[in-house]
């Protein structure tokens, strides 16, 4: 086990989604977060004699940077990140959280006065 990674496996993520489950979360919330996580554990990359695989540090940077450079709208990946930031804070590894991006509207601003 790494202890500069948290693993990202089925026992982990059964557990966030009992713990959000018993927190009140309706079930869209917990399949979004289902399905970000399903997305980030794909694009990890294998390790070696474990049934998971491992958020590391810069791994959310990275993730980040690739979903932008496949067209993903910012809201998109903030969706994504916001998923993954909350699995991280529920196993006490804020240190490897994101920080959401900045989102411009294209909309027309009110005046103000």
């Amino acid at each position: 086990m790494r202890q500069d990674a948290v693993l990202l496996d089925e026992r982990s993520t059964g557990e966030f989604f009992l713990f959000l489950k018993e927190k009140g979360r309706t079930e869209g919330t917990i399949e979004n977060y289902s399905h970000s996580l399903k997305e980030l554990y794909d694009y990890l990359p294998e390790e070696t004699g474990e049934n998971g695989k491992y958020i590391g540090s810069g791994t959310l940077a990275r993730w980040q940077k690739d979903l932008l450079r496949q067209g993903y709208a910012v809201r998109t990946v903030n969706a994504r990140m916001s998923a993954v930031n909350k699995f991280l804070e529920f196993r006490s590894r804020k240190d490897l959280q994101v920080a959401p991006m900045s989102v411009k509207d294209e909309g027309i601003q009110p005046e103000l006065s």
